[in-house]
């Protein structure tokens, strides 16, 4: 996981990440803008949304890049 920004407004945190999967971490499945993420970050269980998802190519191997905000 790569933080990009982390903003506090109001008392409300908003933070966005990049993730890089590969595909059997993700049952060799394409990951979808509708698609939710479940992650722990600071002690707690929060649902992130995707807002932005890259195909990464190198020979033979590819990972997902997906971008978050949770």
């Amino acid at each position: 996981i790569e933080f990009v920004q982390s903003t506090e407004e109001s008392g409300f945190q908003e933070n966005v990440a990049r993730l890089y999967i590969t595909p059997d971490l993700i049952g060799d499945n394409q990951p979808l803008l509708q698609d939710e993420i479940t992650l722990t970050f600071s002690g707690s269980t929060r649902a992130a949304k995707i807002t932005d998802i890259r195909t990464l190519k190198g020979g033979q191997e590819y990972l997902f890049r997906v971008d978050i905000i949770f």
